[in-house]
């Protein structure tokens, strides 16, 4: 077994088998924190986040300094988000941000935003969302998620301005819709 056949499995879906190939691996080399990271998005996959979240805290110690370009904290974010461990995704992507931006910039700061929005932090979230839109103007999504934040921060005219952009984009009008049945719009009249 090596490495390459671990991820081969991986890209074909056989998780469970990856997981076997990399815990070996991991026997062997225990200091390889590439390995903790790949037995990591396995696991995610299969979504047992608790024990993923234990390879990625692992990786992280062993290559704190992510210099392979990974993306552990940005990963780690987004387990510890699936896990609502809001104030960790916090710390994970702010981490990404600062330091590594691995994985675009964009969406580092919409999950991020996503977990200040889960925090009822609403100005951060805000402003996270405002970032990523400044990024790519183009996703839906960020325009959803600030019209939530603005809702909160109880803004229903700028909230009622970004459903307006979001209905005009791709996706858009199936978020309103979600808006919508989640009666999130009444707040907005």
């Amino acid at each position: 077994m090596s490495f390459e056949e671990a991820i081969q499995l991986f890209n074909e879906g056989d998780y469970e088998r990856s997981i076997e190939f990399l815990s070996e691996l991991i026997d062997r080399e225990p200091l390889d924190y590439e390995l903790y990271y790949s037995r990591a998005c396995n696991l995610e996959r299969l979504g047992n986040y608790p024990a993923a979240l234990i390879d990625l805290d692992e990786a992280v110690n062993l290559n704190s300094d992510d210099n392979n370009g990974l993306g552990l904290y940005f990963s780690r974010g987004e387990v510890n988000l699936k896990m609502h461990r809001y104030v960790d995704a916090v710390g994970d992507f702010t981490e990404d941000i600062d330091k590594f931006v691995v994985n675009s910039l964009d969406w580092a700061l919409f999950n991020r935003g996503t977990a200040y929005l889960a925090l009822r932090d609403y100005s951060k979230a805000i402003s996270d969302f405002s970032d990523a839109i400044q990024s790519d103007p183009n996703e839906s999504a960020y325009y959803y998620h600030r019209v939530l934040a603005y809702i909160g921060d109880r803004d229903s005219v700028r909230a009622a301005g970004d459903l307006e952009t979001a209905i005009q984009m791709k996706n858009g009008e199936a978020l309103a819709k979600r808006l919508e049945l989640s009666g999130e719009i009444e707040k907005l009249r």
